[in-house]
């Protein structure tokens, strides 16, 4: 919602001001509920298997990268170079499937060689992330979507440490044999666009 949502509801709001937008906050097994209650027309969420739901169609869009960051008053932010050893014993904020196997910051520190090290507050909440990264020395992660379309924030700083994608990829979800408002489909084709983006780095 921070990252390629907002950018695409804010490049229609310019163009059509008059239009009306309803979103809805859920998890993968929410998403489809809400499609089928007709309280949503379209749902990105991030694929979690490959099995889709035979109700829904998926459309892949991109592959999520997540990027390691701290507080500008971090001393880590302070560093020209980091490794993952580096913050094997940083206070980590991370939700629940980032630091589990197969979730990106598991699997770098499995490829380096290093076991996850202890995760010091598990939170779905970017604001909360946000919040702490700005009072205390914490170490979290957050979307490369986020940091591309979402608000530039000055206390956060990205280190410069690389990890691998997540394995399944961002999708835009409907549900089958429906018909869609243009409005929907004017907010898909931005989706569209805006993932070219992601996908050209």
């Amino acid at each position: 919602m921070t990252g390629i949502a907002s950018a695409a509801i804010t490049e229609l709001a310019e163009l059509h001001p008059r239009l009306v937008f309803r979103t809805e906050l859920g998890n993968r097994h929410m998403q489809p509920q809400f499609l089928r209650g007709r309280q949503c027309e379209v749902s990105l969420t991030r694929r979690v298997s490959d099995l889709c739901e035979p109700d829904m169609e998926e459309q892949p869009l991109f592959h999520e990268r997540l990027l390691v960051v701290a507080g500008a008053d971090n001393p880590l932010a302070r560093r020209r170079k980091s490794v993952l050893r580096d913050l094997a014993d940083a206070s980590w904020v991370l939700a629940p499937h980032e630091a589990e196997a197969g979730g990106p910051v598991f699997e770098g520190f499995r490829d380096a060689g290093f076991a996850m090290p202890q995760v010091s507050i598990l939170s779905y909440s970017l604001s909360l992330r946000y919040s702490l990264l700005l009072k205390g020395p914490y170490v979290t992660c957050i979307p490369a979507s986020v940091m591309r379309f979402g608000p530039k924030l000055g206390f956060i700083k990205v280190l410069p440490i690389e990890l691998p994608p997540w394995q399944q990829p961002t999708v835009m979800m409907t549900l089958k044999d429906r018909s869609r408002s243009p409005a929907a489909e004017a907010f898909m084709d931005r989706i569209r666009s805006l993932s070219v983006q992601m996908n050209s780095g």
